[in-house]
């Protein structure tokens, strides 16, 4: 098979493709995270060694506001799979404590691979 050098250079110059992984949406339960006030900002934790080998591929907080803003953000973990804890800061929401505070609600969710995951996501 003859390949002409055209192909050849725009074959050799393309992007290569990646293929992002496919993910289900799994709600944690309150016992698996916890927030508190810290700093005057809003601190949300969750303590688990699942990452992306175990199929966990990010974790996101969703704060509201009691006047009914959505602040949605992704939890870190600088060492995954080694280290337990993944944490986000929230600072654009005052929190002194638990009591007085402007938040109405806090959740987390699991962006997780369905097939690792099919018992937890109910499948």
């Amino acid at each position: 098979m003859i390949v002409s050098p055209v192909f050849s250079f725009l074959f050799l110059t393309m992007p290569a493709a990646t293929a992002s992984p496919i993910s289900s949406t799994l709600k944690l339960d309150q016992a698996f995270y916890d927030w508190e006030c810290s700093d005057g900002s809003v601190e949300v934790t969750v303590k688990t060694y699942e990452c992306s080998e175990t199929g966990l591929y990010q974790l996101t907080a969703q704060l509201t506001s009691k006047a009914g803003r959505i602040i949605e953000v992704n939890l870190s973990n600088d060492q995954p799979c080694q280290e337990s804890l993944w944490t986000a800061r929230v600072t654009e929401l005052r929190c002194i404590d638990q009591v007085r505070n402007n938040l109405a609600k806090v959740s987390v969710t699991a962006q997780v691979d369905p097939v690792l995951w099919k018992e937890a996501l109910g499948y």
